[in-house]
């Protein structure tokens, strides 16, 4: 177990210690004590809590899928360990690293500012929980990217990962009303998100014409079905991100309008991961479906 353990760590401390201090270094250049130490920090959360969640995606999906690519998935799951071995390795390597790109920068900027700030003494402590509690979110993304790489269609299943990208666009629009302190042009962020909307809006088309050539593989159609749910969010997040300014429309009537994907959304990818899963449609299951839409 101990060898085990040291061969997972290795091969995610390595790349993934090479991003943290690149993260770390950002941190030290750019950000300031008032925003970042004080109380409510908010826009720093949204930081952590994305970078947390892009490196459990990340991580979990490579660590379990690694193995596969390079062929020893089958002499890894004999070793004297077991499976049950392995996943542990894993899981406590993956998340580690995960803690690591998503807290650790924040803590070495505290300790930093402590022994350096001339505003040592109204340093907030307590705050860096409630940066761990942001972090936690790495967790459960790190979750799907590793149940993404263990079902049996991982392409299809991985591809799904692509709508992270998404909520990083309307991260980087929502804190940045006026992009990096400059008077830019109001379309920068929108024409993001609709340029990926339109990506989301080809692949869906892709899977359902896919799924319209083979006839016999269900889970072609609800991936197509997921895409287009995915752009029509998109279009809604371009109208309604304040980095739009009011210039595609009333945002407040965006997110009315966001309403409807937003609850498909939830229900199609519940139906995908069934039919991806081959599941059975069951009455129960649809019964189910109905109800969480109703």
């Amino acid at each position: 177990m101990k060898a085990l353990l040291k061969k997972e760590l290795t091969e995610v401390l390595v790349p993934f210690g090479a991003a943290f201090a690149v993260i770390v270094f950002g941190w030290l250049a750019t950000a300031q004590f008032w925003e970042v130490l004080l109380p409510p920090a908010s826009e720093t959360l949204q930081i952590v809590a994305l970078s947390s969640a892009l490196a459990g995606a990340v991580l979990g999906y490579v660590q379990f899928s690694g193995e596969r690519w390079r062929g020893k998935l089958g002499y890894l799951c004999h070793r004297g360990t077991g499976i049950d071995g392995a996943f542990l390795a894993k899981s406590i390597a993956g998340l580690l690293g995960t803690a690591l790109v998503g807290l650790g920068p924040p803590v070495i900027y505290a300790v930093s500012q402590s022994l350096s700030s001339p505003n040592a003494s109204i340093l907030q402590w307590p705050i860096l929980l409630v940066y761990a509690s942001a972090a936690t979110c790495g967790a459960s993304v790190y979750g799907l990217g590793a149940l993404a790489a263990s079902l049996r269609r991982r392409p299809l299943v991985g591809i799904l990962l692509i709508p992270l990208a998404g909520g990083a666009l309307w991260l980087i629009s929502e804190m940045c009303g006026t992009p990096w302190g400059l008077e830019t042009s109001p379309w920068r962020f929108p024409a993001m998100h609709l340029a990926l909307a339109g990506v989301c809006v080809l692949v869906g088309m892709f899977y359902i014409v896919l799924d319209l050539v083979v006839r016999d593989d269900r889970a072609l159609r609800w991936v197509g079905l997921c895409f287009l749910v995915f752009a029509m969010i998109d279009v809604v997040m371009a109208g309604s991100s304040r980095g739009a300014r009011g210039e595609l429309g009333d945002p407040q009537a965006w997110l009315w309008v966001g309403v409807a994907p937003a609850t498909l959304s939830s229900a199609v990818i519940m139906v995908t991961s069934w039919a991806v899963m081959d599941g059975v449609f069951s009455l129960s299951f649809r019964i189910g479906i109905y109800t969480f839409l109703s």
